[in-house]
């Protein structure tokens, strides 16, 4: 039986076990479900854009965790400077809100001459993506390029 099926945000997502530990996460959005069981609650987040560790007390960091921290609290300054860019990231899909950072990130590993610079896993993850999303979900391509904007 669900106790709660509802969206949330892109940031950081803290989970904190019955003994206060926590693992540390961050997304692009999503949807929280929320379910009792006999044993307890069961809490599921899940999102068509990736959920990447960000270290804590049992985990290490996905390769791009520290990138994709860096966005949302780049992400969080650009939204608390205006309630326009605040409306256009709200109302954006987690798929946009990635393309968003897929174009941000290759825009910030690109100097100044046209080559791509930087952690070369980083790029080609992101070069990967980029044209995954151009592929399968051209609309939020488009959009993620159009909501980069807001922090350049």
């Amino acid at each position: 039986m669900a106790c709660l099926d509802a969206p949330f945000g892109w940031g950081r997502i803290a989970v904190v076990d019955r003994k206060g530990i926590s693992n540390y996460f961050v997304s692009f959005g999503g949807l929280l479900s929320v379910r009792r069981t006999p044993n307890g609650v069961v809490t599921l987040f899940s999102s068509p854009a990736p959920i990447a560790a960000c270290g804590g007390h049992s985990q290490g960091f996905d390769p791009a965790a520290v990138e994709m921290a860096a966005f949302a609290g780049r992400l969080r300054a650009a939204c608390g400077a205006g309630r326009d860019i605040e409306a256009q990231m709200t109302l954006a899909r987690p798929l946009a809100v990635y393309a968003a950072f897929v174009a941000d990130g290759l825009a910030r590993h690109r100097h100044r001459n046209g080559q791509l610079v930087g952690d070369e896993r980083i790029v080609d993850l992101l070069r990967h993506e980029r044209l995954w999303l151009s592929r399968n979900a051209a609309g939020e391509w488009v959009r993620g390029n159009d909501l980069a904007q807001y922090l350049s």
